[in-house]
């Protein structure tokens, strides 16, 4: 069976009683000889099959020394149940609100096949051809481990460590007024065609960081930097990958994530005139509503993802004996650890569900 999202998915039978798999799901019929080796860090291999209907599949084959795919995959079933509450909801269903999935299967605890999807391009790639359309020439990508950034950056994060307006002030005016935002440029060159296709992928890109946002601030969701976010060059939506960081992870980090989720100026000057106070603010409302009147159906999703004890959700990776612990004993530790702590998670989970009041 091909390890797609759709192929992976039950559905109801004719008569909407039984889920069942689909019977005429593609098989495997060959893996391709070539295999791309990916840049990142973790060297994933990017692998092409062709399928018994005559597609051609890319999964990518991904080992994770410090994290764990399993992450990933109950992520992903998660987001599938956001997406039907979503879905019953008449005003998210009418503005399209949704959150694209894919298929993780695990192979172990650190390595694993994900679907790779498809017609995806990097956020930083798109960045960095949103700044070669500049007519003039005089935009371009910032360097951001140059010095003329960093050490302004450094020294104010410093000098307003408690106070958060003050330090975003300071990045304005020493980052943002040499390197102003244009990510609309590449909206304009990519769909600027049609106006109307324009529109329609402007208006998805702001509904899709906007649902991403409220789910990701539910899960505590970090670590989203420009790589760990796509844009679908066809429909001009966010896709977001690589789930490692949850519950709030990044708080513990030596360098704090402090905000609730991404929503950089080079995003929001891609919304348009209206800024946050558009499509955005709406789709955000309508999404954190849903979520909050489904508060006790998603705890109860979670709950059982907090309380597998195969996830570790407070280590790195595998349970790496470093002190020549054997990894049983190792992992014994570990499920002390959830048990203990799995209580606490729920009770964020449920004030991120509670504390927002809609209009």
């Amino acid at each position: 069976l091909v390890p797609t999202r759709a192929a992976l998915t039950a559905a109801l039978d004719a008569g909407g009683n039984k889920p069942q798999f689909s019977a005429d799901a593609p098989r495997i019929a060959r893996f391709l000889d070539d295999v791309d080796v990916l840049n990142s860090k973790a060297r994933p291999k990017k692998l092409t099959l062709d399928t018994s209907a005559g597609r051609r599949v890319r999964l990518l084959c991904k080992r994770e020394k410090e994290g764990d795919l399993r992450k990933d995959a109950r992520v992903n079933d998660f987001n599938q149940v956001v997406n039907r509450l979503l879905d019953r909801d008449p005003a998210a269903r009418r503005r399209g609100l949704r959150l694209r999935t894919f298929a993780v299967v695990i192979l172990d605890e650190e390595c694993g096949l994900m679907e790779w999807v498809p017609r995806t391009r990097k956020l930083r790639q798109v960045c960095e051809a949103a700044y070669r359309l500049h007519p003039s020439g005089s935009k371009r990508l910032p360097v951001f481990h140059h010095r003329s950034i960093t050490e302004p950056f450094r020294e104010a994060q410093q000098r307003y460590k408690t106070d958060a307006v003050a330090m975003a002030r300071a990045y304005r005016r020493d980052v943002l007024s040499q390197h102003e935002p244009c990510l609309s440029r590449w909206y304009v060159m990519r769909f600027g065609d049609e106006p109307a296709a324009w529109l329609a992928a402007r208006a998805a890109w702001a509904r899709s960081c906007a649902i991403w946002g409220a789910v990701g601030h539910v899960l505590g969701l970090g670590d989203r930097h420009a790589e760990n976010i796509l844009v679908d060059v066809d429909r001009g939506e966010a896709v977001h990958v690589d789930f490692d960081c949850l519950f709030d992870k990044g708080c513990r980090l030596k360098e704090p994530e402090v905000v609730p989720f991404r929503l950089t100026p080079h995003m929001v000057e891609a919304f348009g005139v209206p800024g946050v106070e558009g499509s955005c603010r709406a789709s955000l409302e309508i999404s954190l509503r849903c979520l909050r009147d489904h508060k006790e159906t998603l705890l109860h999703v979670l709950e059982p993802f907090l309380r597998d004890t195969t996830v570790a959700w407070e280590r790195p990776g595998k349970a790496q004996a470093a002190d020549g612990t054997e990894p049983g004993a190792k992992r014994a530790k570990v499920v002390v650890l959830s048990g203990n702590r799995s209580g606490s998670r729920r009770r964020r989970g449920r004030a991120a569900l509670s504390c927002h009041r809609v209009p």
